[in-house]
């Protein structure tokens, strides 16, 4: 494809020409028959006395891969979107250890917390004793899948010291081969 993708085909092939350094990138192409393609390309040469006397390459067709690449990111900056702007509290939680990675501003306001506060801390911190480990079963159903999504409902701590009755539903994000997503 013209362009800056034909200009970085065109380097490697000539830097892997004149050094015999072994050189990849991943570009964007148009086939013959006109349709455009992603590709993950490797340049290689043999040298024999500083001068190239074979070069030989790959094109490997990683359009679906970066597809999927590209349609992640886009669901990740739309549920961002909706994240930031819900009217629900939600808080994004590691299911190993309940560290707090993510805080919506309407939990920051229903707790009465900063954000920053709020994703220093674990969940645990603001869950009863009592409830912790009613919460820790079910999310470890959840991740030995034995539960599809986790509804439960539990007290949460506000900055006050008193407890507020919330609802929480929880599901694990997973990629394309069902693991969970860090």
């Amino acid at each position: 494809k013209s362009g800056i993708n034909q200009e970085i085909v065109t380097d490697i092939f000539n830097k892997s020409f004149t050094t015999g350094e072994r050189l990849e990138a991943e570009v964007q192409i148009i086939t013959a028959n006109g349709d455009e393609k992603w590709v993950h390309t490797v340049m290689e040469a043999d040298m024999e006395n500083g001068v190239c006397i074979r070069q030989f390459g790959t094109f490997e067709d990683i359009t679906n891969k970066v597809e999927s690449e590209l349609n992640y990111k886009l669901a990740l900056r739309k549920f961002h979107d909706v994240f930031e702007a819900s009217g629900v509290g939600m808080l994004i939680v590691d299911p190993i250890d309940f560290s707090i990675t993510e805080a919506n501003p309407k939990i920051c306001e229903t707790l009465n917390y900063e954000s920053d506060h709020i994703k220093a801390s674990s969940l645990e911190r603001f869950v009863s004793k009592i409830e912790f480990p009613r919460l820790f079963n079910s999310v470890t159903d959840l991740l030995n899948k034995k539960l599809e999504h986790l509804e439960i409902v539990i007290n949460l701590k506000k900055s006050t010291g008193r407890f507020v009755v919330c609802s929480v539903i929880g599901t694990l994000i997973e990629d394309e081969h069902g693991d969970p997503i860090d």
